[in-house]
């Protein structure tokens, strides 16, 4: 089950073990502010599904604000999709949702979501 708490932007992703994985979700997380509460927040614990804009030009920083996720540990989705879009969100999320389901890479759980259209 997916829980987004609508005010700090954690999603919670309830394992088949019943126990949280934690996800923090931010918009702009390519460069500036965004890049940098991202790479924190996976510091402090959170996996990180991150959103941007960006132009091919740019792909090389957004794959270096990754791989420094990565660094830390946690895991990390990232997608290149105009937010505004509600056609893009929607897919991107259910994408999410699929990437979820599958075994996490550390232990033989799997993660099980309700439809995103639910929690936002």
């Amino acid at each position: 089950m997916a829980v987004c708490n609508q005010f700090s932007g954690e999603i919670l992703i309830m394992t088949e073990n019943g126990s949280p994985t934690p996800w923090g979700l931010i918009v702009g997380s390519s460069s500036g502010f965004g890049a940098a509460a991202s790479r924190e927040l996976a510091r402090s614990g959170l996996n990180i599904l991150g959103v941007h804009f960006d132009r091919r030009s740019n792909m090389p920083q957004v794959e270096q604000v990754i791989a420094s996720i990565r660094e830390t540990g946690r895991d990390v989705l990232f997608f290149n999709i105009n937010a505004a879009d509600p056609g893009k969100r929607t897919e991107a999320l259910n994408q999410a949702q699929e990437y979820w389901k599958k075994p996490a890479a550390s232990t033989s759980s799997r993660f099980c979501c309700t439809p995103w259209r639910s929690v936002l």
